[in-house]
């Protein structure tokens, strides 16, 4: 079983850094990265959706900018 991990940041002035990461992390690795941009489903709540995949991954990466100290 491939390591996952549950990308977090917010999307006012992390979202193409957490892209970045994702393409960077991707090739270079067999890890299975979850973002909320990949696994939000539309009509679903995006809460339970969020906790449901932090818990189902064993790592968690949090990209600190401005915006996310303020959250």
């Amino acid at each position: 079983m491939k390591p996952s991990v549950f990308l977090s940041y917010a999307r006012a002035d992390g979202e193409t850094r957490a892209e970045q990461l994702r393409k960077r992390l991707k090739p270079e690795s067999d890890i299975e990265i979850k973002q909320d941009r990949l696994i939000l489903e539309g009509g679903v709540g995006w809460w339970r959706q969020i906790t449901g995949a932090i818990d189902s991954v064993e790592f968690l990466i949090l990209l600190i900018t401005p915006a996310g100290r303020h959250l």
